[in-house]
């Protein structure tokens, strides 16, 4: 498998930590290294190209300079400042195409819009990408961001768990309450999964979701 040399890795890591700093605690640089990790951990075993997967996953979810807010900017303006810092980097014009192609399907908001992976290296960045936003740490992301953004309410698990609701995502901001956003987006996620070994980190991880609800719910209602 091709990967990064590791002074290529070094100077993308430097570039993107430094222009990752103005964004939310979720959206943040620690963010950009777990999906990294689950790139390496998904690439590896489904065969991808770690060169173009890696470098993919570090600048996914880049803002153009001067962006604060993650809702100001998409996954193609991220492709943009990848595709700029690469060149300079000395990559080549096929790759750095195949770069852009693993980041523009790479978020929820995306695939909304139609936008699916078609290369292997792009599904393996769009499940990392979605895995991040699911078990443990989707849930610590999910109330970090409502918080940030000044969201007032918890809000109250109302809807059947074994069936849920599919509740209508905010696109100009964050979503009503946090519990809200499981009904949008995070409880959907598993089905989204394109590699085989996403969809078994997935499962692992909307179980955990589910319960953590659970839990929720018997705690607001004096359990």
């Amino acid at each position: 498998m091709k990967a990064l040399k590791p002074e290529e890795e070094k100077s993308i890591r430097r570039f993107v930590r430094s222009r990752m700093r103005l964004l939310d605690p979720a959206h943040g640089f620690d963010h950009v290294e777990c999906v990294v990790r689950l790139v390496l951990k998904i690439g590896r075993v489904e065969g991808a190209n770690l060169r173009i997967a890696v470098a993919a996953a570090y600048f996914h979810d880049l803002p153009p300079k001067g962006a604060k807010s993650k809702f100001s900017y998409s996954t193609e303006d991220s492709a943009g400042e990848a595709e700029a810092f690469l060149t300079r980097l000395g990559f080549l014009k096929d790759e750095i195409g195949l770069v852009r192609e693993a980041i523009l399907p790479a978020s929820y908001s995306m695939h909304l819009k139609g936008v699916l992976p078609k290369t292997l290296e792009a599904k393996v960045v769009r499940d990392a990408d979605f895995l991040d936003a699911m078990g443990a740490r989707g849930i610590a992301r999910a109330f970090a961001t409502a918080a940030y953004y000044g969201v007032k309410e918890l809000g109250k698990v109302r809807w059947n768990l074994e069936k849920p609701v599919r509740l209508p995502p905010s696109f100009e901001g964050p979503d009503p309450t946090p519990i809200h956003h499981f009904y949008s987006k995070l409880l959907w996620l598993r089905d989204l999964m394109q590699t085989g070994m996403g969809r078994k980190l997935a499962e692992q991880r909307h179980l955990f979701m589910v319960e953590f609800l659970k839990r929720f719910r018997i705690e607001s209602f004096g359990g």
